[in-house]
C-alpha cells in the first residue's frame, strides 16, 4: 500500500508546541519532539489518558541507508502530551525524511518491526501502545496503530496475574505499517503460519484484584477476529475461560471495543484440575487432578492421565494417620475420595453407570470415567462397561480432546497387595481406614472392585486426589 507523510503545515503547528530544554551531559544536541494523536496522549482512545512519562520513554528513528538510532525522552511538557527525545552523542540520524516507531523495543536487531507476544499492565491501561510517523523534520505527531480491546471484571477475592487472548489472526510477531483508505497508518499482518502469534498476553505483575470492576485493556492490529478465546488466569493458579466464538470482533484503529463480565458470568477453575465435575454426594461435587500423584523429594502431579506416577503404602507419610494427608503435600485444597463417595461417582449418580468404562490411552490400559455434564467431541466414540481393554481405544491426540471434555483416566499402574505384584491392574487408596488396613479401588480388565477395609497394611497402590468444586 502507499506511504504518506504528515503535512509539513501540521508539523509546523505541532512544533510551536516544543519548548527548550537543557540537554544532558553526552546527549546529541539533534533531538525529536513527538506530540501524540489528536494532541491529547498516547493512547487516545475514548478518553484514555496514559501520557508520556520522563523515565522509560524512547522511540526508534529510522532514516534512509539503514541509519537507526534509539533516541530517549529527556523532557515532557503540555501536561506530559509533548516528549522531547535526544539520542546518545555520535548516533544520530541525518536524512532526509524519517520514519519514527514508538516503542523503540518494536523494531528488532534487524530492523524488522514486531508487536510483542507479552503486553505490560497499567492501571486503567496498557504500557507501550504502539504508534508510528513518517516526518520530514523534527518535530511530528504520532500515529496510533492499532485499536484496544478493554475487558472489564469483577469477582470477590480474586487477583488477576495475566490475561490471553487467541485469535484467528497474527496478533504477534512481524508485521508492515500500510495506509488505510482514510489515509491512517496502521498495521497490516504478515500470514500468521505459527499458532504462537495469534496469542498474545497481557502480564499484571503481581497481580491486579478485581474485587470492584477493573479494566484490563490489550492492543490488537485492526480487523475481523472471527476466532477470540480468553483465557484469565489468577495468582493462586485458577484460571477462567471465555470463547466469543460465534460472535465475532472487530478492532478497529484508534477504537475501543469493550467486554465486561462479573460475578456469576467468571467461573474460576483450580490449578491442575480436569475441567470436568464429579457429583460424590448430593449436591457436592469434585475436580480431578491432572494426574497420579508423583514425589522426586516433593510431590506433584504427573504431566498426563496415562503416566503412572508413583506407588505408595497408606503409612508412607504420616505413619497410621488419615490417608487424606496425602492432599496436604500439594498447594490447594486436595484430599482422597471416599468409599462412599466412590460409590456414588460409579453407580449412585445420575447415569453413573453408563459414564464409566475401561480402555487403553496411548497404549497405556485404565479405567475411563466421564463427567456429570458431558459432551462427545466429534468424531469420537464412547463404549461404558467392561470387557476387553479395547473398548475404547484412544491415541495421545484423541485423549486430548476427551479431556478438554472432562473426562478423567485412571491408569492400571499396578500395585502391591498382601505380597503379590500385580502390573495390569489399577489399584487407587481411599480415605477411609482402620489400624491394619484401608479401603481401595482395583481395576481390571473386564471389572472393578470397590473393597472396603482390608488387610492391606504394607499393599502399594496409586493415588489421585481431587479438589471439591465450590460453586463459584
Amino acid at each position: 500500500m502507499k506511504k504518506v507523510l504528515l503535512g509539513l503545515a501540521a508539523m509546523a503547528m505541532v512544533g510551536m508546541m516544543m519548548t527548550s530544554c537543557q540537554k544532558d551531559e553526552g546527549l546529541s544536541k539533534d533531538t525529536f519532539t513527538a506530540t501524540t494523536e489528536n494532541g491529547n496522549s498516547k493512547t487516545h482512545l475514548d478518553g484514555l489518558n496514559l501520557k508520556w512519562d520522563d523515565e522509560g520513554e524512547s522511540i526508534m528513528v529510522m532514516g534512509s541507508n539503514y541509519q537507526r538510532a534509539e533516541y530517549f525522552a529527556i523532557s515532557v511538557t503540555n501536561d506530559n502530551t509533548c516528549a522531547t527525545f535526544a539520542c546518545q552523542e555520535g548516533e544520530e540520524v541525518d536524512a532526509d525524511a524519517y520514519q519514527i516507531y514508538y516503542p523503540a523495543s518494536m523494531v528488532t536487531a534487524n530492523g524488522t518491526i514486531e508487536l510483542p507476544a507479552e503486553q505490560e499492565y497499567a492501571e486503567n491501561n496498557v504500557k507501550g501502545f504502539p504508534m508510528y510517523a513518517e516526518t520530514q523534520g523534527h518535530a511530528f505527531q504520532f500515529t496510533n496503530l492499532c485499536g484496544l480491546f478493554r475487558l472489564q471484571l469483577q469477582k470477590d477475592d480474586v487477583v488477576v496475574r495475566s490475561i490471553s487472548i487467541t485469535t484467528d489472526k497474527g496478533v504477534n510477531g512481524a508485521f508492515a505499517v500500510s495506509t488505510s483508505a482514510a489515509g491512517a497508518f496502521q498495521f497490516e499482518a504478515y500470514t500468521a503460519n505459527d499458532d504462537a502469534q495469534k496469542t498474545v498476553t497481557l502480564d499484571c505483575g503481581n497481580g491486579v484484584s478485581i474485587d470492584e470492576l477493573t479494566d484490563f485493556n490489550i492492543y490488537l492490529p485492526a480487523g475481523e477476529y472471527s476466532t477470540f478465546d480468553i483465557t484469565i488466569t489468577a495468582t493462586d493458579g485458577s484460571y477462567c475461560e471465555k470463547s466469543l466464538n460465534g460472535n465475532a470482533i472487530t478492532i478497529n484503529r484508534n477504537e475501543r471495543v469493550t467486554l465486561t463480565r462479573e460475578g456469576e458470568a467468571l467461573t474460576f477453575i483450580p490449578k491442575d484440575v480436569i475441567n470436568g465435575l464429579f457429583s460424590i454426594a448430593p449436591g457436592t461435587q469434585v475436580y480431578f487432578s491432572k494426574g497420579n500423584l508423583d514425589n522426586n523429594g516433593s510431590y506433584f502431579f504427573v504431566e498426563n492421565q496415562y503416566n503412572f506416577g508413583g506407588r505408595y503404602r497408606w503409612t508412607s507419610i504420616n505413619g497410621t494417620s488419615a490417608l487424606d494427608d496425602w492432599g496436604n503435600h500439594i498447594d490447594g485444597n486436595w484430599r482422597t475420595l471416599s468409599y462412599d463417595e466412590w460409590c456414588y461417582i460409579m453407580s449412585r449418580r445420575v447415569d453413573g453407570a453408563s459414564k464409566r468404562g475401561v480402555g487403553t490411552v496411548n497404549g497405556v490400559h485404565g479405567l475411563i470415567l466421564l463427567p456429570d455434564t458431558w459432551t462427545l467431541p466429534a468424531g469420537l466414540t464412547f463404549n461404558s462397561g467392561f470387557s476387553s481393554w479395547t473398548r475404547n481405544q484412544y491415541t495421545a491426540a484423541q485423549w486430548a480432546e476427551m479431556e478438554t471434555a472432562g473426562a478423567v483416566f485412571l491408569p492400571a499402574a499396578g500395585g502391591r497387595t498382601d505380597g503379590y505384584n500385580n502390573s495390569d491392574r489399577g489399584y487407587y487408596w481411599m480415605s477411609d481406614l482402620a489400624t491394619s488396613g484401608a479401603s481401595y479401588l482395583e481395576i481390571r480388565e473386564n471389572t472393578i472392585f470397590l473393597n472396603g477395609l482390608a488387610y492391606i497394611h504394607n499393599s502399594e497402590m496409586s493415588v489421585r486426589l481431587v479438589q471439591e468444586y465450590q460453586g463459584n
